[in-house]
């Protein structure tokens, strides 16, 4: 399947089409000192515009997939919050990503809170239909269903632990204390190897904790993935619609950060810059969930303005000499911008009013404020 003629299509709108949405306020801005990454993450954000702009609401799964890493770039919160109140939303994955990104990033307590019952409530007959369209190596449907079902219990406890719902949290935990306990029946061994081989199986269950408590058997799923990229597939991807969103994420997670770098920088098909590269192809639909990586992981901005607080905790790395990021909070801009120096960094970064940042182990208050860092 061609990857990336298909994988940029989104669904056509049924019926008359609808007026367009009103223009989205920009609210981020990246660039470092590679000039493609440059290139790719304002075709990202322009994609991105085009999907939450256009004539009907992008479809709930792209919903799930796009809202974390396109509310850096763009302001989503109308967006978010005329999709809850048209009902519906709530009835699907999508209600409890678009809720938590609602608590974190804007700060939204008193919606998220009106919301949150019904979209817990309706966890367990949610769309299913999740599969890893576009895969070269597509995980089994059965398995992404179950994990996305897990994940989204998860979630739906650790946001309304956040908000102080200590019923919606305990229900939901036990309820992905139970799924979990089935994933590791079905999809591992005996002996607690995970037996299945895909990159995408081995993303979704190490981005929702679906892996055994003992660290040998965490390693070896790590291990899988990073042998399947890095050798079977000679530092490529081959995960589809739901497996490339996480797949960045997972990789910073578990500390295989070079491995991301080197993803992010391959040039030659499937990766991120070879629609770049050939200028004439558009990137798919679900990559552009890489910017989120670059506004969370190159520059570290993460935000939980439900709780007015951030943290600024950029990975450095022997990529780039300098990258940046500015990210207009609903408290203020949010700055991170970070240079090499010899074999030292210097990280300036500011923080708005009425919030605090938490910056290597220190928390900073209004202001901005310049580090140098030895020999990261």
């Amino acid at each position: 399947m061609d990857r990336d003629s298909t994988a940029s299509a989104l669904p056509e709108a049924k019926g008359d089409a609808a007026p367009p949405s009103p223009p989205l306020r920009r609210t981020g801005e990246f660039s470092c000192s590679n000039h493609l990454l440059n290139i790719l993450a304002e075709r990202m954000i322009r994609e991105q515009e085009r999907i939450f702009s256009g004539p009907t609401p992008p479809d709930r799964a792209t919903l799930l997939l796009l809202s974390e890493a396109a509310g850096f770039a763009l302001d989503l919160r109308p967006l978010f919050l005329r999709e809850l109140a048209g009902g519906g939303l709530a009835e699907s994955y999508a209600g409890v990503v678009v809720l938590d990104q609602l608590y974190c990033k804007y700060g939204e307590t008193e919606a998220v809170r009106q919301y949150l019952p019904a979209a817990a409530a309706h966890l367990e007959t949610a769309e299913k239909e999740i599969a890893d369209r576009f895969a070269e190596d597509p995980a089994p449907e059965e398995l992404v269903a179950r994990a996305f079902s897990a994940g989204m219990d998860r979630l739906c406890a650790d946001l309304a632990r956040a908000l102080g719902e200590e019923r919606i949290a305990c229900e939901r935990s036990a309820r992905y204390a139970g799924k979990k306990a089935a994933f590791l029946k079905e999809f591992y061994t005996g002996d607690g190897r995970f037996a299945e081989s895909s990159q995408t199986a081995a993303v979704l269950a190490l981005r929702f904790g679906l892996t055994p408590e003992n660290w040998d058997l965490w390693v070896l799923v790590v291990e899988s993935l990073l042998k399947d990229i890095e050798k079977k597939r000679a530092m490529h991807f081959s995960t589809g619609l739901v497996g490339t969103a996480y797949l960045l994420p997972v990789l910073t997670e578990v500390e295989a950060l070079d491995t991301a770098w080197q993803l992010i920088l391959q040039s030659s098909r499937p990766s991120w810059l070879y629609p770049v590269i050939r200028q004439t192809e558009s990137p798919c639909v679900t990559w552009s969930a890489a910017t989120c990586w670059l506004f969370e992981t190159v520059c570290g901005i993460r935000p939980d303005f439900g709780a007015r607080r951030f943290e600024i905790a950029p990975r450095f790395g022997r990529f780039l000499q300098y990258a940046r990021a500015r990210y207009d909070s609903v408290f203020g801009p949010v700055t991170s911008e970070w240079r090499r120096e010899g074999e030292d960094f210097v990280l300036e970064f500011t923080v708005p009013e009425g919030t605090g940042a938490l910056v290597r182990g220190k928390v900073y208050g209004p202001g901005r404020s310049t580090l140098k860092i030895r020999h990261y």
